[in-house]
Parts: structure tokens; C-alpha cells; sequence
């Protein structure tokens, strides 16, 4: 209970860096990996943003994972258009003609839910503190023609259970290369503004992280570092990692005898060595992936995921207002999850 309580914390946080990301018309690239026993996915979306409407196209690509092959699961588009007038979301579905609609009520709902994860009685049996830092460094790099300069951002959430002793830690790093050349981010980021104050999120910190305060987190603080990330994220690599401490292996007993000889235990110990290497390291993510319910599978050098998001292309050009509608012909589907 006590990760998963600092996994909702850390993904909180994680969502309101994400806000500042935006565009007029664009193209990304996001490699995820180590999420939830899904393999690899390769996500490619162009995004048009018009005044109060915006539309998402992406292809989705997966690359093993258990999951993803006991499921079966094929590539897959998606297509979803947002419209602020409206105060809905429609998620489409063009190879079964039919689509999902989300209004923003309906997501309120949703965030409150995610921040109700920490149950009364959890806030009682465990003490957590959240830090950030922000570090701008002094690497350069040029990307898509831009020059880009590197922000770091690094999280940690640590939390331990009176009662049980029990302790933990989620180490969030975003590797952000920032440039401020990109002069037609002005449109989407007034859009995310409009679609932030129709949530009732008009003061991002305030909104989602005031009842958070007694888990350590200065929301005006950050607030505040936030604000000093100017400009506009070309790369954005995002890595989430678990930490919990192992008990000591048991030695073995000096009396204890064998009766393999000498060049068969000498094998044996090394290949229970490497054994013993890549089981602890299972069990260690397994142990603590458990607590959170979510997969081990897939999770690399202790990372539980890692996301890399990358805009290959930008610019500005017209956008029919059509493409902010309905297509005709489709079938409304239910909601699989009820508000």
C-alpha cells in the first residue's frame, strides 16, 4: 500500500510537468518501455491544435511484452479530438465506425479519483515527503534545427509506515532539452491554459496538490520551479524508479560439505551465481510491483518505465474546422468505466 500511495503521488507531479508541452500543428515520437508487462510501444501522433479545438492522430506499434502477446494485440490507431466549446473528448474508433465521449465533468471526477487513492486511514499510517530539483546544465544540443539547451528534473517521493517500519521511494527523472525558437507554441499553450481552468485547474499546484501538503509536497514551491522551465520541450525523457532495500542473502553454513568434485562445483557455483543474480533482481522488482498492483514484465535495470517523447516536426498551416468534428456515420459506445 505504502508504494502504491507513492506511485500516485509521483504520477501526480509527473502529470502537471507534462502541462507545459505544446504546439500549433505537430508531429512526436514516444518509445515507452517496462510499462506493466506491454513490451516496447512506438507511438507516432500529429497533433493540430485551432483555437479552442484540438485533434490527435498516432499509430501505435508494439514490440513483445507478456501481456501484449497472451492478448493478442495488434498495432492500433487512434484518433481523438477535444473541443474546449464543448467540454468533451471523443475518442474514435474509424475501423468499427464508433467512439467514447468523455466530458469534463466526467474528468474531474477521474483526477479526484486519483488523488483519493491515499485513503484517509493510508494518510494516518504513513509519513511521505516529496523533493524536486531543477538543474539547467550547460549541455547543447541541436534538434530538428533548434538549438536546445538540457533541463534536468529530479522527484523523489519517500514514504515509511510507523507501524511496520516499512520504507520506500519513487525517483522520478525528466531529461528535458528546452529551446525558445519555436515561435508557434503560442496557440496550444493557450489552449492548454483554456482546457486547465475549465478542469478547475486554473492554478495547476494549487488545484491538484493542495490536499497533498501533508505528504511533504510545497505545492507553492512547486509551483515556482515549474515556472522557471521557460520554453519549449523538443526531447522529453522521463524515467520512474522503484527503490526498497534487500535483506542480506544468508551466508552459507562453513560445516556444510558437498559431494560433487572440484570441477563440477566450480560450474555449478557459477551458474548459480548468475542464478541467484537475475533472481534477486526479479524478485526485487516483482516484491515491490506487487505492492502497486502492476506487472513486473518488462521492467529494465530497475526502471519501471521510461518514456521518450520527441517532436520531429513543427509548423503552422491551416486546419479545416471539419477536421474538429464527428465524422458521420459512427455509433456512440459506452464508457467501459461509469462516473
Amino acid at each position: 500500500m505504502l508504494r502504491k500511495t507513492l506511485f500516485s503521488i509521483s504520477v501526480l507531479v509527473l502529470f502537471f510537468f507534462s502541462l507545459s508541452a505544446a504546439d500549433v500543428v505537430y508531429t512526436t515520437k514516444t518509445i515507452t518501455s517496462g510499462m506493466m508487462g506491454m513490451g516496447d510501444m512506438e507511438t507516432e501522433t500529429v497533433t493540430k491544435i485551432k483555437g479552442d479545438k484540438k485533434r490527435e492522430e498516432s499509430t501505435t506499434k508494439f514490440a513483445g511484452g507478456m501481456m501484449m502477446k497472451m492478448m493478442k494485440v495488434k498495432d492500433q490507431k487512434d484518433l481523438s479530438i477535444t473541443r474546449l466549446d464543448k467540454e468533451v473528448v471523443w475518442d474514435i474508433d474509424l475501423e468499427e465506425e464508433t467512439y467514447t465521449e468523455l466530458t469534463f465533468e466526467q474528468m474531474k471526477k477521474m483526477m479526484e479519483m486519483v488523488k483519493s487513492q491515499v485513503s484517509d486511514e493510508d494518510k494516518e499510517e504513513m509519513e511521505a515527503k516529496t523533493t524536486f530539483d531543477i538543474n539547467r546544465t550547460d549541455k547543447k544540443q541541436k534538434i530538428g534545427g533548434y538549438d536546445c539547451e538540457e533541463v534536468l528534473v529530479k522527484m523523489i517521493t519517500e514514504g515509511e509506515d510507523p507501524e511496520t517500519g516499512e520504507e520506500g521511494k519513487f525517483t522520478v527523472d525528466i531529461q528535458m532539452w528546452i529551446t525558445q525558437e519555436v515561435k508557434e507554441s503560442g496557440e496550444i499553450e493557450e489552449f492548454n491554459k483554456k482546457m486547465a481552468e475549465k478542469l478547475g485547474m486554473g492554478d495547476y499546484a494549487e488545484k491538484m496538490f493542495g490536499g497533498m501538503a501533508q505528504f511533504g509536497i510545497d505545492t507553492e514551491l512547486l509551483s515556482k520551479k515549474a515556472g522557471e522551465i521557460k520554453g519549449f520541450p523538443l526531447k522529453t525523457v522521463v524515467q520512474m524508479k522503484p527503490e526498497m532495500e534487500m535483506e542480506p542473502e544468508d551466508e552459507l553454513e562453513e560445516d556444510e560439505e558437498y559431494e560433487e568434485d572440484e570441477e563440477d562445483e566450480e560450474v555449478e557455483e557459477k551458474e548459480d551465481e548468475k542464478y541467484e543474480e537475475e533472481e534477486e533482481l526479479s524478485a526485487m522488482q516483482k516484491q515491490m510491483m506487487e505492492k502497486m498492483g502492476i506487472s513486473p514484465e518488462g521492467s529494465k535495470g530497475g526502471i519501471l518505465f521510461e518514456t521518450t517523447t520527441t517532436i520531429e516536426e513543427i509548423k503552422k498551416e491551416k486546419v479545416a474546422d471539419s477536421e474538429f468534428d464527428l465524422p458521420e456515420g459512427l455509433s456512440k459506445k459506452k464508457m467501459e468505466m461509469e462516473f
